[in-house]
């Protein structure tokens, strides 16, 4: 996404003394709280969201905590505005000034506007695009760092901003982030063993460097429907007899060796997250013909593929594959698809891979083509 590189540094953002004469706004003086964040009570959840990261990173650079109202309060105090809901309480001149109309996909306007009283604007077309504005405009302003591992802040008593006038639209449309849950490695780099609110962290950092879609593998490789699983075939649940080997390589991955109702409190938690609070979209990824062990144990009579080899890096311990020619083959996937949605909600945007396990057949006939499959049976 294009940042606001461009955004005009006055005077004031060099002497507090000055912020008045320069057209500036206020933020902290002395480490006290000069200005107001207002936000609507009814203003979308990432938009609230966003006033409150600005509360708290502000209050983590300065020391001052600024208050955040859902209404301008009287007075001649400086206010900050997140959001379109907050942006029209800003007043029509100020609100056509955002040219809210020219933003496309997650762009987003900020506009100091100093009349009455200094008033800074953060709005976008979409209520994350607001959050995206609150995290440009720290990382741009105030030099804030977001990095995957984690936040580099500077320390300042004093928190101006000279005059902002800019509009930034998003180069890509689509700016998706795939979440590895098959693999092991540093813990702040992979997802395998994180809990709800590593996650989270994870989550805003996506939103700080303005990603717009989460992607989780349903597959075989991670065992991330949990659950899921149980709940689409009963009848394999009595059949799982997992444990973690501590005599061999270890294959097992997110769901393999961990309780599947913990897989799935863990990832609903952070789903729903991405969601609700920071607006987020999420796309599921699915693999048409994998399943757990078990379901074979259970419905040995199908058309089973060969066993993935122990030492196969890509799928979790006790997974196989169905071949799409078995006559079951749709049903059951369908089975399996209906459940993780039921149990993780709908997505924005659903993707079927179907790569080709370790010994299948090189050049498959139309009866093992599973994509055309998969896609009918989606």
């Amino acid at each position: 996404m294009k940042t606001i590189a461009a955004w005009v540094l006055g005077a004031a953002a060099l002497a507090v003394s000055a912020a008045s004469h320069a057209g500036g706004i206020e933020l902290v003086r002395g480490g006290n709280a000069m200005a107001t964040i207002v936000v609507p009570d009814n203003a979308p959840a990432p938009e609230r969201f966003a006033a409150a990261e600005l509360q708290a990173i502000i209050e983590k650079v300065s020391g001052a905590k600024l208050s955040i109202a859902a209404k301008a309060p009287a007075g001649d105090g400086p206010l900050v505005f997140v959001g379109q809901a907050a942006a029209r309480e800003a007043g029509d001149a100020v609100l056509a000034a955002l040219q809210l109309d020219q933003l496309r996909d997650d762009g987003y306007s900020a506009k100091l506007a100093v009349q009455a009283r200094p008033a800074l604007v953060l709005a976008g077309a979409l209520p994350r695009s607001s959050l995206y504005a609150v995290y440009d405009m720290l990382e741009t302003e105030l030099e804030c760092g977001f990095f995957v591992d984690g936040d580099h802040l500077p320390r300042r008593s004093d928190l101006v901003l000279g005059m902002v006038n800019q509009a930034a639209n998003p180069a890509f449309a689509d700016r998706t982030v795939v979440v590895p849950l098959s693999v092991y490695g540093p813990k702040r780099f992979q997802a395998t063993l994180w809990n709800a609110e590593d996650w989270k962290a994870y989550l805003r950092w996506m939103a700080k460097r303005k990603m717009n879609r989460l992607a989780i593998p349903f597959t075989a490789a991670g065992r991330a429907w949990g659950a899921a699983f149980d709940k689409a075939f009963p009848e394999a649940k009595a059949k799982r007899q997992e444990t973690l080997a501590n005599d061999g390589p270890i294959t097992a991955r997110m769901g393999h060796g961990l309780a599947p109702e913990q897989t799935t409190a863990v990832l609903k938690e952070a789903i729903d997250y991405a969601r609700n609070t920071l607006g987020l979209e999420v796309a599921y990824v699915f693999a048409f013909g994998e399943f757990e062990q078990a379901l074979q144990q259970a419905m040995p009579n199908l058309k089973w593929k060969p066993a993935y080899p122990a030492t196969y890096p890509a799928v979790a311990g006790g997974s196989c594959a169905l071949s799409a020619s078995d006559p079951a083959c749709r049903g059951l996937q369908a089975r399996l698809w209906k459940a993780i949605i039921e149990t993780y909600g709908p997505a924005h945007q659903y993707v079927v891979a179907c790569q080709a396990p370790p010994n299948a057949v090189v050049n498959p006939g139309p009866a093992e083509n599973a994509t055309t499959m998969a896609i009918e049976t989606l």
